[in-house]
């Protein structure tokens, strides 16, 4: 992060990739790369904002803009996909390869909740917690809520289709 917060955002990527490369189900390690890749690059021409849908903004957004979100989304979909498949070794477990994987799916819950996906993300967050039950407090948070309520005005086939959807590209 140091390096990250330098400007030096090459060397901070390039320390990143090369602690995941041996650490692939390093959960901590995905979710502040994703962070950092969140971080708006005024100096590249990246205009900032609350969030992508400004209409739902709120005091405590942090500020990004369109392509640092899909910079994030875009790591949190590689550590997903890292912690898929069977364990390699003993040191690999099922149990920490299906932590990893509900965290990361927590994570990124909550960057599509904030940014305009609230039933993709409130759905993700279902799945997290059905995955891994510790985590099961987020569904309590009040943006959480509210957004779980709209699933009943978007109909229960729309939810459905989009549990499926998620259950089919995560193997869940």
């Amino acid at each position: 992060m140091a390096f990250w917060n330098a400007g030096a955002f090459d060397a901070a990527e390039s320390a990143f990739e090369s602690h995941l490369e041996a650490h692939p189900l390093d959960a901590t390690t995905w979710i502040a790369y994703a962070q950092m890749q969140k971080k708006v690059r005024v100096g590249a021409g990246e205009r900032p904002t609350s969030r992508l849908h400004p209409g739902l903004q709120s005091d405590s957004d942090v500020r990004v803009s369109k392509a640092s979100v899909f910079r994030a989304r875009r790591v949190l979909y590689r550590a997903i996909d890292a912690c898929a498949g069977e364990p390699t070794d003993a040191r690999d477990a099922c149990a920490t390869r299906l932590a990893s994987r509900a965290s990361l799916l927590q994570a990124l819950g909550l960057l599509e909740l904030t940014h305009g996906y609230e039933m993709y993300g409130s759905t993700l967050l279902e799945m997290a917690v059905k995955s891994q039950p510790k985590l099961t407090p987020v569904l309590r948070w009040r943006r959480v809520r509210c957004a779980r309520a709209a699933h009943v005005v978007a109909g229960a086939g729309r939810v459905r289709k989009m549990r499926e959807s998620l259950r089919n590209r995560f193997e869940v």
